[in-house]
Protein backbone atom coordinates (compact mmCIF):
# COMPACT_ATOMS: atom_id res chain seq x y z
CA UNK A 1 0.00 0.00 0.00
CA UNK A 2 1.17 3.31 -0.49
CA UNK A 3 1.63 6.26 2.08
CA UNK A 4 2.52 9.74 2.31
CA UNK A 5 6.06 10.06 2.11
CA UNK A 6 5.46 12.17 5.27
CA UNK A 7 3.73 9.80 7.11
CA UNK A 8 6.26 6.76 5.81
CA UNK A 9 9.67 9.20 7.06
CA UNK A 10 7.47 9.27 10.14
CA UNK A 11 6.93 5.01 10.35
CA UNK A 12 10.57 4.72 9.58
CA UNK A 13 12.45 6.83 12.03
CA UNK A 14 10.02 6.06 14.79
CA UNK A 15 10.87 1.40 13.45
CA UNK A 16 14.56 3.07 13.29
CA UNK A 17 14.99 4.31 16.60
CA UNK A 18 12.72 1.85 18.28
CA UNK A 19 14.33 -1.40 16.44
CA UNK A 20 10.61 -2.24 15.35
CA UNK A 21 9.66 -2.60 19.73
CA UNK A 22 7.68 0.81 19.88
CA UNK A 23 4.19 0.57 21.97
CA UNK A 24 2.64 2.54 18.59
CA UNK A 25 0.67 -0.88 17.98
CA UNK A 26 -1.03 -0.06 21.15
CA UNK A 27 -2.98 2.43 19.45
CA UNK A 28 -4.59 0.29 17.29
CA UNK A 29 -7.54 -0.47 19.22
CA UNK A 30 -8.65 2.80 19.91
CA UNK A 31 -7.90 4.38 16.80
CA UNK A 32 -11.12 3.80 15.41
CA UNK A 33 -12.80 5.65 18.35
CA UNK A 34 -10.30 8.71 18.14
CA UNK A 35 -10.36 9.23 14.39
CA UNK A 36 -12.74 11.51 14.21
CA UNK A 37 -10.69 13.75 17.20
CA UNK A 38 -7.55 13.42 15.14
CA UNK A 39 -9.20 15.41 12.36
CA UNK A 40 -9.40 17.92 14.07
CA UNK A 41 -7.14 20.90 13.20
CA UNK A 42 -7.17 22.36 16.85
CA UNK A 43 -6.25 19.47 19.02
CA UNK A 44 -3.47 20.01 21.60
CA UNK A 45 -0.67 17.95 23.21
CA UNK A 46 -2.44 17.64 26.15
CA UNK A 47 -5.65 16.44 24.79
CA UNK A 48 -3.94 13.95 22.44
CA UNK A 49 -1.92 12.41 25.57
CA UNK A 50 -5.68 12.90 27.13
CA UNK A 51 -7.31 10.76 24.91
CA UNK A 52 -4.39 8.02 25.07
CA UNK A 53 -4.43 8.27 28.83
CA UNK A 54 -4.66 4.22 30.15
CA UNK A 55 -2.28 3.20 27.70
CA UNK A 56 1.49 2.84 28.89
CA UNK A 57 3.68 4.09 25.94
CA UNK A 58 7.28 3.88 25.52
CA UNK A 59 9.10 7.88 25.55
CA UNK A 60 10.08 7.29 21.98
CA UNK A 61 6.41 6.51 20.67
CA UNK A 62 5.13 9.72 23.31
CA UNK A 63 7.30 11.58 22.18
CA UNK A 64 6.55 11.10 18.57
CA UNK A 65 3.08 11.79 19.36
CA UNK A 66 4.03 15.20 21.05
CA UNK A 67 5.65 16.34 18.09
CA UNK A 68 2.77 15.55 15.70
CA UNK A 69 0.84 17.91 17.51
CA UNK A 70 3.47 20.55 17.89
CA UNK A 71 3.61 20.36 14.34
CA UNK A 72 -0.37 19.82 13.75
CA UNK A 73 0.49 16.19 11.86
CA UNK A 74 -1.43 14.03 14.34
CA UNK A 75 -4.41 13.49 11.90
CA UNK A 76 -1.50 11.52 9.53
CA UNK A 77 -1.30 8.92 13.10
CA UNK A 78 -3.35 6.15 11.54
CA UNK A 79 -1.81 6.60 8.11
CA UNK A 80 1.66 6.59 10.33
CA UNK A 81 0.75 3.15 12.03
CA UNK A 82 -0.08 1.33 9.09
CA UNK A 83 3.43 2.88 7.42
CA UNK A 84 4.63 1.15 10.65
CA UNK A 85 3.38 -1.96 10.65
CA UNK A 86 4.32 -2.66 6.76
CA UNK A 87 8.09 -1.34 7.60
CA UNK A 88 8.04 -3.61 10.85
CA UNK A 89 6.89 -6.83 8.44
CA UNK A 90 9.30 -6.11 5.60
CA UNK A 91 12.32 -5.56 8.53
CA UNK A 92 11.14 -9.61 10.17
CA UNK A 93 11.78 -11.02 6.94
CA UNK A 94 7.45 -11.09 5.66
CA UNK A 95 6.65 -10.10 2.50
CA UNK A 96 3.11 -8.55 1.69
CA UNK A 97 1.21 -9.62 -1.49
CA UNK A 98 -2.47 -9.44 -3.24
CA UNK A 99 -4.04 -11.58 -5.45
CA UNK A 100 -7.18 -11.10 -7.45
CA UNK A 101 -8.78 -13.65 -9.27
CA UNK A 102 -12.37 -13.36 -11.59
CA UNK A 103 -13.28 -16.65 -9.04
CA UNK A 104 -12.07 -17.80 -5.90
CA UNK A 105 -8.70 -19.52 -5.83
CA UNK A 106 -7.78 -22.97 -4.05
CA UNK A 107 -5.65 -23.31 -0.80
CA UNK A 108 -3.50 -25.48 -2.93
CA UNK A 109 -3.44 -22.57 -5.79
CA UNK A 110 -2.15 -20.22 -2.82
CA UNK A 111 0.39 -22.08 -1.50
CA UNK A 112 1.59 -22.32 -5.04
CA UNK A 113 1.53 -18.24 -5.36
CA UNK A 114 2.97 -18.06 -1.47
CA UNK A 115 5.49 -19.94 -2.92
CA UNK A 116 6.65 -17.70 -5.77
CA UNK A 117 6.35 -14.43 -3.64
CA UNK A 118 8.89 -15.75 -1.46
CA UNK A 119 11.41 -16.78 -4.43
CA UNK A 120 10.52 -14.01 -6.34
CA UNK A 121 10.98 -11.36 -3.17
CA UNK A 122 13.54 -13.21 -1.21
CA UNK A 123 11.48 -13.07 1.95
CA UNK A 124 11.21 -15.36 5.18
CA UNK A 125 7.48 -15.54 5.28
CA UNK A 126 4.85 -14.02 3.17
CA UNK A 127 1.03 -12.82 3.91
CA UNK A 128 -1.22 -13.50 0.78
CA UNK A 129 -4.57 -11.30 0.39
CA UNK A 130 -7.01 -12.42 -1.95
CA UNK A 131 -9.86 -10.85 -3.48
CA UNK A 132 -12.04 -11.41 -6.40
CA UNK A 133 -13.06 -9.48 -9.08
CA UNK A 134 -15.49 -10.63 -12.02
CA UNK A 135 -14.09 -8.17 -14.19
CA UNK A 136 -10.89 -9.51 -15.01
CA UNK A 137 -12.40 -12.44 -16.88
CA UNK A 138 -9.75 -14.80 -15.84
CA UNK A 139 -6.23 -15.11 -15.06
CA UNK A 140 -4.87 -13.24 -11.94
CA UNK A 141 -3.67 -9.59 -10.62
CA UNK A 142 -0.61 -10.15 -8.55
CA UNK A 143 0.90 -6.75 -6.41
CA UNK A 144 4.01 -7.43 -4.42
CA UNK A 145 5.12 -4.39 -2.93
CA UNK A 146 4.60 -1.60 -5.57
CA UNK A 147 4.90 -3.89 -8.23
CA UNK A 148 2.06 -4.94 -10.30
CA UNK A 149 1.87 -8.23 -12.14
CA UNK A 150 -1.34 -8.28 -14.69
CA UNK A 151 -1.61 -11.74 -16.14
CA UNK A 152 -5.74 -11.23 -16.38
CA UNK A 153 -7.99 -12.00 -19.62
CA UNK A 154 -9.25 -8.25 -19.48
CA UNK A 155 -5.03 -7.32 -19.42
CA UNK A 156 -4.90 -9.23 -23.02
CA UNK A 157 -7.65 -8.25 -24.83
CA UNK A 158 -7.21 -4.86 -23.84
CA UNK A 159 -3.24 -4.84 -25.27
CA UNK A 160 -4.45 -7.20 -27.94
CA UNK A 161 -7.33 -4.59 -29.04
CA UNK A 162 -4.30 -2.02 -28.82
CA UNK A 163 -1.72 -3.79 -31.17
CA UNK A 164 -5.05 -4.32 -33.51
CA UNK A 165 -6.21 -0.69 -33.58
CA UNK A 166 -2.27 0.45 -34.57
Amino acid sequence: MRYSLLARRYARALADATDCRSDLPKLEPILPRIERRLQLPLLNERELLDLLSGLHLDPITRNLLRLLCKKKRHALLPEILAAYHEIAEERAGIRRAEITTAVPISDEKKKLIENLVRSLSGAKRVSLATAEDPEIIGGLILKIGDTLLDGSVRSKLAAFRQTALE
